[in-house]
């Protein structure tokens, strides 16, 4: 499929290809939802609601978050999503996902998330703190981990954190 210009460039810089010449692999960008070829030209660009993307799946759609509504890298949803832009499914996570999304081996999804609702202010709650496996047929909330429970949530945080709320910063699933 042949489209006229993405109106948005971006600026690919390929320093070190090691790739045999016939190298037919697409490489994403998920930040910028953009793939392109082992010689840095655009051979995909997605412009809609979903992204930043998290994984390919097996069927090759892409698995993204819902970014309206974002929080500061929390998403209220994640979608499947495929090559040409259409939405198969649609999923909700209780008090936002955080930044990832994983297709488990048995069909479900595992999101890190917060136990309590994220808000675009610290309030002061624990976040980042939470695994939930949702069912890929009903989007229910099949199973949650509270890492508050697990592990001790008075250990030193990493240095960029917050004692307070963000003692763990669970970034992915």
């Amino acid at each position: 499929i042949t489209t006229g210009p993405i109106g948005f460039p971006p600026n690919l810089e390929i320093e070190a290809n090691n790739l045999p010449a016939n190298d037919s692999g697409v490489y994403v960008f998920s930040q910028q939802k953009v793939a392109f070829d082992q010689c840095g030209e655009t051979r995909w660009a997605y412009r809609g609601e979903v992204g930043p993307f998290y994984e390919r799946l097996p069927n090759g759609n892409w698995l993204g978050a819902i970014n309206t509504d974002a929080i500061l890298y929390h998403y209220p949803r994640f979608a499947e999503l495929t090559m040409l832009g259409a939405t198969v499914r649609e999923y909700t996570v209780p008090n936002y996902l955080h930044h990832d999304a994983q297709k488990l081996p048995w069909g479900n999804y595992l999101v890190p998330g917060n136990l309590y609702p994220i808000t675009a202010t610290n309030n002061g709650l624990s976040e980042e703190d939470t695994l939930v496996e949702i069912d890929a047929d009903s989007g229910a909330v099949v199973r949650t981990w509270d890492f508050n429970t697990i592990l001790d949530s008075n250990r030193t945080p990493i240095p960029s954190s917050n004692r307070d709320d963000d003692w763990l910063h669970l970034n992915s699933a």
